[in-house]
């Protein structure tokens, strides 16, 4: 999709009772364009995964503009 991650961190894992919640935070900076067709891929991905926080920052006051992004996905996987 042609965004740049910056910055990715693993958050505490999370225990449920049949499977175990992994939380990544990844920032990056995106055009509209590439935020929405990024959403839309895992939303109709086959994996077990979703988005569980979204900031989104205007960055028009910097010189290439987009969108300053900060975004937690959070996956599953069976114990």
């Amino acid at each position: 999709r042609g965004i740049s991650i910056t910055s990715e961190k693993v958050l505490p894992f999370k225990d449920a009772e049949i499977y175990v919640r992994i939380p990544v935070e990844f920032q990056f900076r995106a055009e509209m364009y590439q935020l929405k067709e990024l959403l839309f891929d895992l939303e109709n991905s086959s994996i077990l995964a979703g988005v569980r926080d979204l900031r989104i920052k205007a960055a028009y006051m910097k010189s290439s503009g987009g969108l300053d992004v900060s975004m937690v996905v959070e996956g599953a996987i069976k114990r």
